[in-house]
């Protein structure tokens, strides 16, 4: 199945432990949109994003989630602090 669309979630997920972007990931993110792919950037901790994991095509969860999300997970991918989203993207949305 090809992937067109990504979502991500700001806290614990796009920002690592400083609370910020790595470029490596911002890098992973300029790829994907060069690709014709859709990144979504969002935020918020509610009962909602359970939902969405719940009915997404392919539910990526990263590793440093809390249990609660992370068993709605399809795949598990490493923490914000080691690049998760890069690898969601080169895995997911690239297939490199």
């Amino acid at each position: 199945m090809e992937y067109k669309l990504i979502a991500f979630d700001m806290e614990g997920t796009l920002l690592n432990s400083n609370k910020q972007i790595s470029k490596k990931t911002q890098e992973a993110i300029a790829r994907a949109v060069a690709y014709n792919k859709i990144v979504i950037l969002n935020t918020g901790r509610n009962s909602a994003e359970l939902e969405a994991l719940k009915v997404a095509g392919l539910a990526v969860v990263m590793d440093n989630a809390i249990d609660e999300i992370k068993q709605y997970g399809d795949v598990i991918v490493s923490d914000c602090d080691h690049d998760g989203c890069v690898e969601a993207i080169e895995k997911y949305l690239l297939k490199e």
